[in-house]
């Protein structure tokens, strides 16, 4: 996990110092083309290009929702707000909120209920993204 988080700061440096010379939207693209070349390339070297053929249309929905709100649109986002406000404040706030909202949908959606120690942490969050705000 800390291995992810690491590689998306360098990522969000990366993109800063793109935004000089191309726009978020080819950004954008770039990063999700790259993406869909790593996953061809790793289905076809395992063989499970077979499975392609088995999808329903609900499948082929989901995908192409992940591909275009869940991946291209937010990487989008992602980069646009990289370029106003620089990647230092936006991967402290995108990695700050994620939990906390993570936390509200659960109780949302399913009804889930929090610990001492997880509002606790929240509330922790909460402040420090407060004080990074002043």
């Amino acid at each position: 996990m800390l291995i992810g988080a690491f590689t998306w700061v360098i990522y969000g440096f990366l993109i800063k110092n793109l935004m000089h010379s191309i726009s978020p939207l080819l950004v954008t693209f770039l990063t999700c083309f790259s993406g869909f070349a790593l996953l061809l390339f790793y289905t076809l070297y395992n063989h499970h290009i077979h499975l392609v053929g088995s999808l329903t249309n609900t499948h082929w929905i989901v995908l192409l929702y992940i591909g275009i709100l869940g991946t291209a649109v937010t990487f989008w986002l992602y980069a646009d707000i990289i370029r106003e406000i620089g990647p230092k404040k936006t991967n402290l706030f995108i990695f700050s909120i994620v939990p906390l909202a993570a936390m509200l949908l659960a109780y949302m959606l399913f009804g889930t209920i929090m610990n001492f120690w997880q509002i606790l942490g929240a509330c922790c969050v909460g402040s420090a993204l407060a004080l990074q705000a002043k």
